[in-house]
This record gives C-alpha cells, sequence and structure tokens, in this order.
C-alpha cells in the first residue's frame, strides 16, 4: 500500500468515526427526550386513573400535584442532558477534525473543518446555561 492510498485510508477511516459520533450524539439526544416523554406521558396516566377512580367511587378528589400545576410549562429538565451530549460531542467533534492527518502535500485535511464541531458545543453549552438558569430561577 502507497503512503498516499495509507493516508486516504486514515483519511476515510477518520471522516466514517466522525459521522458516527454525530449519529450517535442524535440518537443519544433523541432517546433521552423520547424516555423522558414516555415517563411524562405515564405519570399523566396515572393521575388520570386515580382521579377517574376516585370520581367513580365519590371520593373528594386528591390535590392537585405539582406535576399537574406545571404540566403547561415548558421543562427545562431535558436540557441537561441533552446539552451536556451536544457539548461533549461538540468538543469531540473538533478534537477529531482538528488532529486529523492531512491528505498529501496539498494540507488539505479534515483540520479545515475542525470549527463545525464548536456549533453543537455551543448549542450544548446554551442548554446547560439554559438549565442551570431555571433551576435558579425556580427556587
Amino acid at each position: 500500500m502507497t503512503p498516499d492510498n495509507q493516508q486516504a485510508l486514515v483519511l476515510l477511516i477518520t471522516m466514517a468515526i466522525a459521522a458516527g459520533a454525530v449519529v450517535a450524539t442524535a440518537v443519544a439526544v433523541i432517546h433521552a427526550v423520547r424516555l423522558r416523554h414516555q415517563r411524562l406521558l405515564q405519570e399523566r396516566e396515572m393521575t388520570h386513573r386515580e382521579r377517574m377512580a376516585a370520581i367513580e367511587k365519590g371520593l373528594e378528589l386528591p390535590p392537585v400535584t405539582a406535576f399537574e400545576a406545571n404540566s403547561q410549562q415548558p421543562a427545562a429538565g431535558g436540557a441537561l442532558p441533552a446539552g451536556l451530549v451536544l457539548l461533549l460531542g461538540g468538543v469531540g467533534l473538533f478534537v477529531a477534525f482538528r488532529f486529523v492527518p492531512t491528505v498529501g502535500d496539498s494540507g488539505a485535511g479534515l483540520h479545515n473543518f475542525a470549527s463545525l464541531g464548536l456549533i453543537p458545543a455551543f448549542a450544548g453549552a446554551g442548554l446547560v446555561i439554559f438549565s442551570w438558569m431555571s433551576r435558579m430561577s425556580s427556587r
């Protein structure tokens, strides 16, 4: 295998790893959001069943829980995990692109695209800050 072929193979492998990191980050965020949504739906269904059973038996309705009172407000609870995934995934992409070897003598390599990893990193940092500010304001 010639040195040019080896460098091209290294570049291809690195691009595959970077693409895999992006896909894994997206899958992790989608999975976290789906799990949280599923948990909220189960809590609502359980609360509904309790209330319907109390109405059928003629009992006094249980008091409104904090979950029910805040169900119309957007929740910041999912912002922290999503923010951390984006932040760390973006930093990982930045590092992966920054330290990829160049191909040939032209110097054309993925290190020119290292700043693309900063986009999800800053979005993740914003979500982490949002989560922190939401928790501080709710106290």
